[in-house]
């Protein structure tokens, strides 16, 4: 038997898709006396699917009832981008120093937090998209560092695109947009505007890796490789083919 929460404003037409999904995958079900929970009942493997499938169902249900909220920290913007002062000490500063320290001993000059409504709101929805599929997924939002050698951080923060893999060369893991747990790591890609300066400047960005599978370094990689149970059905099945879902990122140990 499994409960799963339901929220208790479920429309008649929804609790029907939740029964639709129980009978699908061969369970009996039931709704609890107080309409907050959806009781399941049957083989084990059966439950598991339809309780994965239900979660996908409400996580849809309530993307589509969510604003885009904005960091709590983010101030009044007269424009669509821009760089805001963090100040010194400030629990936000704390925040940022102490991920750095963590990895290596430096000056911290200045901190400046971006605030670029466009590409929040599109890393919202990404983020929602990666959360509905992945329902069981824990822990897949990082906070991690990323340096643009001599790309002026500006054409990244100001951007409409962000960080965009058109722009990107071919690393250990092929193609891609690189970020590193490690301050140092990234260091060693900051950016200056001038090579003799002793000032540096690279991200910490919020990462949504979704899903992600530890593999050793191949530059000919593409894509993520399939979920293990993921994949077209064979020409002599009768289910109707399925998405070949794969894993929402790559990563891997650099040594540095």
């Amino acid at each position: 038997t499994k409960e799963v929460s339901i929220p208790n404003n479920l429309s008649s037409t929804n609790k029907r898709k939740l029964k639709a999904i129980a009978r699908q995958n061969h369970v009996k079900s039931q709704f609890s006396q107080a309409q907050s929970a959806f009781i399941l009942e049957g083989m084990e493997e059966n439950l598991l699917k339809a309780e994965n499938d239900i979660m996908k169902l409400l996580s849809k249900l309530a993307l589509a009832q969510t604003e885009i909220e904005y960091p709590k920290e983010w101030t009044e913007q007269s424009d669509d981008a821009e760089l805001v002062m963090v100040q010194q000490g400030s629990s936000e500063w704390n925040d940022v120093e102490q991920n750095i320290a963590a990895s290596m001993t430096v000056n911290i000059v200045s901190i400046e937090r971006v605030q670029n409504r466009t590409l929040w709101q599109r890393y919202s929805r990404e983020r929602a998209r990666i959360n509905n599929k992945n329902p069981h997924c824990k822990h897949h939002e990082k906070v991690l560092f990323h340096g643009t050698r001599l790309t002026d951080p500006s054409s990244i923060w100001a951007s409409e695109e962000g960080f965009d893999m058109r722009h990107s060369n071919a690393g250990m893991w092929g193609q891609g947009i690189y970020f590193a747990v490690n301050a140092s790591y990234s260091h060693d890609y900051s950016h200056s505007s001038d090579s003799t300066a002793k000032v540096r400047q690279f991200f910490l960005a919020q990462v949504s890796a979704g899903n992600s599978i530890q593999m050793p370094s191949d530059r000919n990689i593409r894509l993520p490789p399939p979920l293990p149970s993921s994949g077209h059905n064979n020409n002599n099945s009768k289910k109707a083919p399925q998405v070949q879902a794969r894993y929402d990122s790559i990563n891997g140990e650099t040594n540095g």
